[in-house]
């Protein structure tokens, strides 16, 4: 059975309950990250490769405990990008804002297959166009301006506008 040289070794904190081992060193999103060569890598990658082989070309390794900083390859499987999102996505119960994960709160998104939390979507537009209004509000205010004052020097403006005006009237009536 090979070993982790001595350098790797002490950044693992052994979890005797869940046998996870946890990277206790330098971590990004929750993935460990260890120098090799130079080079950033994933740690768990790296210890796998020391310890199992060379990851298959095509494939990348799933946490089965779900656990991001445990670096044990027991818990370790090679599988496609595909279904290591489809593994991980059931998993969760709510959206990264806490509402939940419901049949009716659920949008799929037809081009890419992704699950957006429809509270978050209407949240998000609504957002986006009061944004949207606040950031054009003076330039939109300045173009009717403009409208308007076109409208008021030339006489047959002013006659179009007054006419689609009353017409505008009449048909709300209606």
């Amino acid at each position: 059975m090979k070993k982790l040289p001595d350098r790797l070794e002490r950044q693992i904190e052994y979890c005797p309950t869940s046998g996870c081992w946890l990277w206790i060193a330098a971590s990004a999103r929750g993935y460990g990250r260890v120098d090799v060569n130079g080079k950033l890598s994933q740690a768990h990658r790296v210890v796998y490769e020391i310890l199992r082989g060379p990851i298959p070309d095509g494939l990348q390794l799933d946490h089965l405990c779900r656990v991001r900083c445990c670096v044990n390859p027991d818990h370790l499987e090679p599988v496609t990008l595909a279904e290591n999102v489809r593994r991980g996505i059931y998993l969760t119960t709510i959206c990264k804002r806490g509402h939940k994960w419901t049949p009716e709160n659920t949008y799929i998104v037809p081009q890419t297959g992704a699950r957006q939390c429809r509270t978050c979507r209407l949240k998000r537009g609504a957002r986006n166009s009061a944004a949207y209004f606040r950031r054009n509000q003076a330039a939109c205010n300045e173009r009717n301006r403009e409208r308007q004052r076109i409208r008021l020097s030339d006489p047959d403006a002013r006659a179009r506008h007054n006419t689609l005006q009353r017409e505008a009237r009449r048909e709300k009536k209606a």
